[in-house]
């Protein structure tokens, strides 16, 4: 979770007795000891803070923390929000000129469904998932007169998503 982030919980600079220097030592948090090839997935990218954003790049480009390598083979891609969402995700210009965008759609409500019950998701709330398609459209599709979706514009607290439908679960439970 890259907003709640510092450098610190990435690296740290400590000094080397034996030559007089400092030096980088990754903390734990990337496991950088374990030579087995790595997959990094830096949820909420475009809410990291603006200090650590170079090395957040670093990574995503060359596979490094400062100067110290991912093993071979290492994976690492990152999520954010889209810009229109307005909720606050930004990446550094430079940063995002170089990084593949890939935008991502919604499941389809037969796609929630089907996971929906692989996942042991309450049945009444399938089945007012499958009875209430209105909760899966966008407003980047057009659908502004659709009270139960996200509207940027509007700065709805509540809303329905694929993501805070699993959360009804528990409730329904």
């Amino acid at each position: 979770d890259c907003g709640r982030l510092d450098f610190g919980d990435v690296a740290l600079r400590v000094p080397n007795v034996k030559t007089g220097e400092v030096d980088l030592m990754p903390t734990s948090l990337l496991k950088l000891s374990d030579p087995r090839p790595h997959i990094i997935m830096m949820d909420e990218r475009g809410k990291a803070p603006k200090n650590l954003q170079p090395t957040l790049t670093r990574l995503d480009l060359e596979r490094c923390v400062d100067d110290i390598p991912l093993p071979q083979g290492s994976i690492v891609f990152s999520t954010t929000n889209n810009a229109s969402d307005g909720v606050g995700d930004n990446i550094l210009a430079h940063s995002a000129n170089r990084l593949m965008q890939v935008q991502m759609r919604k499941p389809t409500v037969d796609e929630w469904c089907a996971w929906a019950t692989e996942n042991g998701l309450d049945s009444r709330l399938r089945a007012a998932v499958a009875l209430n398609p209105l909760f899966f459209q966008s407003y980047k599709d057009g659908h502004l007169e659709n009270d139960f979706i996200f509207k940027p514009n509007l700065g709805s607290r509540a809303f329905a998503s694929p993501r805070s439908l699993a959360k009804c679960d528990v409730v329904m439970r």
